[in-house]
Order: structure tokens, then C-alpha cells, then sequence
């Protein structure tokens, strides 16, 4: 239960203005009560607590989903980066494992988990009776 000076601007959505300074005296003379509000986890708006909109479980995992998806898409733009430069100049690590095949087992690596990930999001969306075809 958050208490917080504002105005309620749609009583069926529940959505409100409020304070984010603590100036209780200009708010009272702007109009703004005190109001028991949630900040959604959906859109950012505030709300009456009671008529808040938030994610569901399987929306939260999905974000969690999508924002591993660019990481490993970042990793991904990087080793085919090391890759090239691995093509042009060849050398091995100190394990003496060429550099271009140690750079190509961590790209299959981060593409099973990237392959994974969007099966998981396909099946939380609701859209993957059969993701092999």
C-alpha cells in the first residue's frame, strides 16, 4: 500500500495523477487527496491499488525472455567479429585450440540457448503447438 497525494483522472481504469514531491501543502491546494496507489508494472501510469494493471507471470518471464535474447544476440555480433579476424590472421588460444574453432563452439553454444529461449517465449505466447515445422 503506497499513500500518495493525487487525483484520481479515470474512475473505471483507476488510472491517477499524482505528487512526486512532498510538498503535502501545494498539493492539497492544487486538489490532489490522498490516495492508496500502485505504479504498474505494465505501462509505468500510477493506479487506484485496487484496479492496478499488471504483468502476469508468464508476460514477466517473457521480458526476462527477450532481454536475454539481445544479449546473446550481442554476443553473437561480437564472436562473428572474432571470427573474421580469426579467418584473416588464424593463431590458437593458450590451450591450443585454433581460435576460429573456439570461437565457433561458444556461436553454437549461444545459438542452442538463443533457439531455446524463443521456443520457451513461443510456447508462453500461446503460439507454438509444434515449433519444427
Amino acid at each position: 500500500m503506497v499513500i500518495k497525494y493525487g487525483e484520481i483522472v479515470n474512475y473505471e481504469s483507476g488510472l491517477c495523477n499524482v505528487g512526486i514531491g512532498d510538498d503535502i501543502a501545494f498539493y492539497k491546494s492544487i486538489g490532489f487527496v490522498e490516495l492508496d496507489v500502485q505504479q504498474s508494472d505494465k505501462d509505468g501510469f500510477w493506479y487506484l491499488t485496487e484496479k492496478c494493471p499488471t504483468l502476469t507471470e508468464n508476460e514477466k518471464r517473457i521480458i526476462l525472455i527477450e532481454e536475454e535474447l539481445n544479449k546473446i544476440q550481442l554476443q553473437l555480433n561480437e564472436l562473428d567479429l572474432k571470427s573474421i579476424r580469426a579467418l584473416r590472421e588464424g593463431g590458437e588460444n593458450s590451450d591450443g585450440v585454433p581460435y576460429l574453432e573456439y570461437y565457433q563452439t561458444q556461436i553454437n553454444e549461444l545459438r542452442l540457448q538463443y533457439t531455446n529461449l524463443v521456443s520457451e517465449k513461443l510456447i508462453l505466447e500461446g503460439g507454438a503447438n509444434d515449433i519444427t515445422n
